[in-house]
C-alpha cells in the first residue's frame, strides 16, 4: 500500500487518497452491498466542501457529538446535513451543515474550537442530505454513513 501524508499532498488529498485505500481494504469484502463500506459511498457521491468561519450567532455545539450537533442545527435553520469524513490530524466520520445558498461551505459547530485553538486546515468531504431522511435514520439510533442493516 502506497504511503499517503500531509507533507506532500493537500489537506483535500490527503482525505481523498485515505479514503481510497481504506476503500481498496475493503472492497469484496460484501458483494450484496451496494457500496463496500461508507468511505466507498463517500467518494462515490461526495464532493470537497469549504470551510467559512461561523457568523455570530450561530452557537458553538458539544465537543464529541458532531453528528447530533449538526443535525440541530440543520432542523433549527432549515439548512442542509452533511455527513463525510474529515481531517485534521487523521481523518475522522464527522457531521457538519451547509446552507442551501452556499451549499458547498461547511458550517461546523463541533470543530471550531479546535481550529481556533491549533490554527489547522481542515478538509471536509462529503455528500449533503435532506433533513427528513436524517431524521428517519436518526430514529433508528444511527448515523447515515453507518446505516449498514439498510445496506448502506
Amino acid at each position: 500500500m502506497k504511503e499517503i501524508s500531509t507533507d506532500t499532498h493537500s489537506p483535500e488529498e490527503f482525505l481523498q487518497l485515505y479514503l481510497k485505500q481504506i476503500v481498496s481494504i475493503q472492497q469484496n469484502k460484501r458483494k450484496d452491498f451496494k457500496y463496500s463500506c461508507a468511505e466507498d459511498f463517500i467518494l462515490k457521491h461526495g464532493t470537497v466542501y469549504e470551510y467559512e468561519q461561523l457568523s455570530k450567532g450561530i452557537k458553538l455545539g458539544m465537543r464529541g457529538l458532531c453528528f447530533e450537533n449538526a443535525f440541530r442545527l440543520a432542523r433549527l435553520k432549515n439548512w442542509l446535513y452533511v455527513e463525510g469524513f474529515a481531517t485534521s490530524i487523521i481523518p475522522v466520520h464527522h457531521a457538519w451543515c451547509a446552507k442551501p445558498a452556499k451549499p458547498f461551505t461547511v458550517i461546523d459547530t463541533t470543530w471550531e474550537r479546535i481550529r481556533e485553538l491549533k490554527n489547522m486546515k481542515i478538509a471536509y468531504f462529503g455528500v449533503a442530505f435532506n433533513i427528513k431522511i436524517v431524521s428517519e435514520v436518526r430514529n433508528r439510533e444511527s448515523t447515515l454513513l453507518d446505516d449498514w442493516k439498510n445496506e448502506w
